[in-house]
């Protein structure tokens, strides 16, 4: 009925927005990105507006250093810096995720290769001991230990299937442009534009100290649940 990238952007946006919280029309628009640099901490959405305040104080605070961030000021830098790049990284973009997605692919496949041998071996332990009383007298919950071993295996098998599959239908349909090239930055409203946020970027380092942005790490755009998975089996297989 609908092409897969706009279901993938769909399915997207929603688990995007059920991870960083319901308030989506909030004026924390960069509410879970913003870090400081020196603690390593994320920034927290505070309203510091006193009572009877004609004027609404918003910010971004560290809470170890508490050091903090006008939103408007930040709003508008991040506004600036993704506007000034915006044609140009529409430009790279379809090229360069679509390279990144091959790659994935290839560290997930073997990532599903690996499992598979596991549960191979798994399969010629189950074998082993049914053929050998001795063993199984030796200890009697092999056959439930190996259960849930195969159990869990089977669902990691079945999950990295799933994603091979699902960048193999993202690289045949993927074009950036006819993604992003109609947005127009300053006319999105607060939900929309946090949507946009929370799908380009992973992190925004915030160098109190020196007064600056000092690093932005963006997401495989528009593909987050890749990158997150990819980054959860990296930690584990691939360093």
């Amino acid at each position: 009925i609908i092409s897969v990238l706009l279901w993938n952007i769909t399915h997207q946006t929603v688990e995007l927005h059920k991870q960083n919280g319901k308030n989506n029309k909030s004026q924390f628009i960069l509410r879970g990105l913003l870090y400081c640099y020196h603690c390593n901490e994320m920034l927290t959405a505070k309203n510091e507006t006193p009572k009877n305040s004609n004027k609404e104080y918003l910010v971004y605070r560290c809470k170890l250093c508490k050091h903090k961030l006008k939103i408007n000021e930040i709003h508008d830098e991040i506004i600036n810096e993704l506007s000034s790049k915006w044609y140009m990284r529409l430009m790279n973009m379809s090229e360069n995720v679509v390279k990144m997605l091959s790659k994935r692919k290839i560290n997930i496949e073997k990532y599903r290769n690996e499992i598979s041998n596991q549960l191979k071996e798994i399969i010629l332990k189950e074998e082993f001991l049914l053929n050998s009383p001795e063993a199984v007298n030796q200890n009697n919950n092999w056959d439930f230990i190996l259960s849930i071993s195969k159990s869990k295996l089977k669902k990691e098998l079945s999950k990295a299937n799933s994603f091979i599959e699902h960048i193999e239908l993202l690289d045949k349909h993927f074009q950036a442009n006819q993604i992003f090239s109609l947005l127009k930055l300053q006319h999105l409203q607060e939900a929309e534009l946090r949507t946009l946020l929370l799908t380009l970027f992973k992190s925004i380092q915030i160098d109190f100290k020196n007064g600056k942005l000092i690093y932005i790490e963006y997401n495989l755009a528009p593909f987050v649940e890749i990158d997150q998975y990819f980054e959860s089996i990296d930690r584990n297989k691939f360093n």
